[in-house]
C-alpha cells in the first residue's frame, strides 16, 4: 500500500469513527439510528457469463472494504446472491465474525428492510445499477444515478434516524500494486 493510500484510508477511518462518536454523543435518538454502508461488488472477470468471479484486483478491493469498515461495529452484512457480491461481502463479514445474509437486488421491499434493521449498522453489497437505487429508496428521493461499469470505488453511507434521512458518498480508491 502506498503512503498516500494509507493516509487516505486512515482519513476515511477517522471520518467514520468521528461520525460514530458524534452519534453516540447524541441523546436517546441514537437507539433508533440506522446506518447503512452500501458498496458495489469489486472488480469482476469480464466475458465470464452472467455470474463472474472477482479478478485479483477485485479480491484486493474486497479486503480493502473490510479494512475500511473494521472499526465499525456491524450488526449485519448483506449481499445479493451473485458470486461477485458474495465474494466482496465475505471479507467484511469474516472480519466482523458475521455471516453474509442475502437480499433482493432491487429495492422493492425498502420499508420492510429498513424496519428489520432499525438501530443497526449494516453493509449492503450490490451492483452498479442497484446500489444507487437502494440509496435513493432509503432517502425517498432520486439523488444518485447508476454507477459506471468501471466504477468500484464508492462507499455510500445512509443514516436513518426518526424522520431524518441523509446520505454521503465517499470515494475510496484502490492503489495499484507497488
Amino acid at each position: 500500500m502506498t503512503h498516500s493510500t494509507k493516509l487516505l484510508l486512515m482519513s476515511l477511518l477517522a471520518l467514520i469513527m468521528c461520525m460514530q462518536s458524534q452519534a453516540r454523543a447524541q441523546d436517546v435518538k441514537v437507539a433508533n439510528e440506522t446506518t447503512i454502508y452500501l458498496v458495489r461488488h469489486a472488480e469482476k472477470e469480464l466475458d465470464q457469463g452472467d455470474d463472474p468471479h472477482l479478478t485479483e484486483l477485485g479480491k484486493r478491493r474486497a479486503v480493502l472494504w473490510a479494512q475500511v469498515l473494521k472499526h465499525v461495529d456491524l450488526d449485519a452484512v448483506y449481499s445479493t446472491q451473485t458470486i461477485r457480491t458474495q465474494a466482496t461481502a465475505l471479507p467484511i463479514a469474516d472480519a466482523q465474525q458475521l455471516k453474509v445474509q442475502n437480499y433482493e437486488a432491487m429495492p422493492n421491499n425498502v420499508a420492510d428492510f429498513a424496519s428489520a434493521n432499525i438501530g443497526k449498522k449494516i453493509v449492503m453489497v450490490g451492483h452498479s445499477n442497484t446500489v444507487p437505487h437502494w440509496v435513493n429508496a432509503f432517502l425517498g428521493e432520486d439523488a444518485y444515478s447508476d454507477l459506471s461499469e468501471d466504477d468500484y470505488s464508492n462507499l455510500f453511507i445512509v443514516t436513518l434516524s426518526n424522520n431524518a434521512k441523509s446520505a454521503q458518498r465517499l470515494y475510496v480508491p484502490l492503489s495499484q500494486p507497488e
